[in-house]
């Protein structure tokens, strides 16, 4: 991912969670990118689900597959 876009503007939190249901990052204006990494390690290519909260209340869910 490359940041926040105007659909999902700086005022959203995304949390990232791998197939399993376990956390791999949270996306907010603090720390807004992320590099398919996982405390330092390259995740390997697969699904991986997302929630998207924006602070009018909205929540987009979705998953994406991550491609080495």
């Amino acid at each position: 991912m490359l940041g926040f876009s105007t659909q999902f503007p700086v005022t959203a939190s995304v949390e990232i969670f791998n197939r399993y249901g376990k956390i791999i990052t949270v996306l907010n204006e603090n720390n807004p990118n992320w590099d398919g990494t996982y405390n330092g390690e390259l995740l390997p290519t697969d699904d991986y689900w997302f929630v998207a909260k924006l602070v009018d209340g909205r929540t987009f869910k979705g998953h994406f597959t991550l491609k080495r």
